[in-house]
């Protein structure tokens, strides 16, 4: 490959946030699947380390899959990718289920 296209292929990379955005994204309906009928009984903290737990095979396995596509990533920058995507996606998990336990609760009152 030419020097040239070493820069443009460099250039063509997202940023480290949207990477992880993307990663989140297409990991998220794989951890709450298998998440989802456990966390409920579990106490927020608890919940959060369980979620993560799950998280952590899908999201590498995204990870993989991403330098395929973007070999000149480091492996200090796929670190942060995963740390990043992780924190997505147990909040975003964490955040839903709150709002389950929350229609369940209203459900249980009426």
């Amino acid at each position: 490959m030419s020097l040239l296209g070493r820069f443009s292929s460099l250039w063509s990379i997202p940023s480290i946030a949207d990477l992880s955005r993307q990663v989140a994204q297409r990991s998220y309906a794989v951890v709450r699947e298998s998440v989802e009928a456990r966390a409920l009984s579990f106490a927020r903290a608890e919940a959060r380390g369980y979620i993560r737990a799950k998280a952590g095979p899908v999201i590498r396995a995204e990870i993989n899959t991403l330098s395929e596509r973007y070999p000149t990533l480091s492996a200090e920058l796929r670190a942060n990718i995963v740390a990043q995507a992780s924190d997505r996606v147990v909040q975003t998990i964490l955040a839903d289920i709150g709002r389950q336990r929350a229609r369940e609760t209203l459900r249980r009152v009426a």
